[in-house]
């Protein structure tokens, strides 16, 4: 019987090469900042500061610029304590910021872009034409996804940890090809219930409009 599933599906993407110091500060930096800010806004801008520096670093093969006083300050919507200040500044220190771009530089190992495996919540049609597979992962320190076959991380390079696995589907054919078969269900399934679609209309801007409450007037 055809059905429409709400699974975890597992994506794949490139991303550029910088994401991996991102990555790497958020290991090495995040924590200690979330416990030292409690305010996650600012938390953000700082951090964002710290990837801006390492993103330039990265793509002109440069040392970071140290992060200034000056700059984390105005972060804050109220002047806040020097010694927060300076805190953050330690957290951040250069020779971290050194340490972590050195980290990322070696994992690229010198590759252009980088596949990163990513788990979200999707809508997957059944059907004896479109057959999602189901797999085994297990979720790396970096945030990308390791399918259980896979011996190491296709981002970062690393093992799969020894954590239990997630059960995960990836699409069975080709996904314009999926797609297609779950419009053509939800389509289906608005006609069983009376609703009748105009003709010329965009089934997905009608299933829009539907969501939204609006109502349908027009026969075909």
């Amino acid at each position: 019987m055809n059905r429409i599933r709400c699974v975890p599906l597992m994506t794949f993407r490139e991303v550029a090469p910088a994401r991996m110091a991102e990555k790497v500060l958020d290991r090495e930096c995040k924590r200690s900042l979330s416990a030292l800010l409690e305010d996650k806004i600012i938390l953000t801008r700082i951090l964002s500061l710290a990837y801006s520096t390492l993103n330039t670093a990265m793509s002109n093969a440069e040392e970071p610029v140290p992060l200034e006083a000056a700059v984390i300050r105005r972060q804050f919507e109220a002047p806040p304590d020097r010694d927060l200040i300076d805190s953050v500044l330690l957290i951040l220190s250069p020779n971290r910021l050194r340490s972590v771009l050195a980290e990322a530089r070696d994992r690229i190992r010198d590759r252009d872009r980088l596949s990163r495996q990513e788990l979200t919540l999707a809508l997957l049609p059944f059907t004896s034409s479109c057959i999602p597979k189901a797999e085994l992962a297990r979720e790396c320190w970096c945030g990308s996804w390791i399918l259980d076959r896979e011996k190491c991380c296709a981002f970062c390079g690393d093992p799969p940890s020894p954590k239990g696995c997630t059960r995960v589907w990836i699409r069975g054919i080709d996904a314009e090809d999926q797609l297609d078969s779950l419009l053509e269900l939800r389509v289906a399934n608005l006609r069983e219930q009376g609703i009748i679609i105009p003709v010329g209309q965009d089934p997905n801007v009608l299933i829009d409009q539907l969501e939204a409450g609006a109502l349908l007037e027009e026969e075909v």
